[in-house]
């Protein structure tokens, strides 16, 4: 990559060969890279996997940039929310990130004040 104006631009954004389970623990001997425990033991390795067993049709959403100051966001997350509580296996996490609020947070001109911005909760 290169700077151009102050601004880093990469000429290839790639991710990592994917590779098996085995290989994983292989390479790093059964590390919980959740907890940073040095290795698990064979018996909590076993429960692990018989739960992500029991979880293999368990669904995440991810939303970012779900701005709360919009109506439309807000009708559109009510209708993910109700098409949701229908289904038989509901999502199991909901993660939201990014920013909450389509204007910049603060108490100047123009900002979403933090009166404003508890409003939408």
């Amino acid at each position: 990559g290169r700077l151009h104006d102050g601004v880093f631009r990469p000429f290839n954004i790639a991710l990592p060969p994917a590779e098996s389970r085995q290989d994983t623990n292989t390479a790093h001997g059964n590390m919980d890279f959740v907890s940073g425990s040095p290795a698990l033991s064979a018996e909590a390795l076993d429960e692990l996997l018989a739960h992500e067993k029991r979880s293999a049709n368990t669904a995440f959403v991810i939303a970012s940039e779900v701005h709360l100051d919009s109506p439309e966001v807000r009708s559109s997350l009510r209708s993910l929310f109700s098409g949701c509580v229908q289904m038989p296996e509901p999502p199991a996490l909901f993660v939201f990130m990014g920013e909450f609020s389509a204007r910049p947070f603060g108490e100047f001109e123009g900002q979403c004040s933090s009166k404003e911005f508890a409003e939408h909760f």
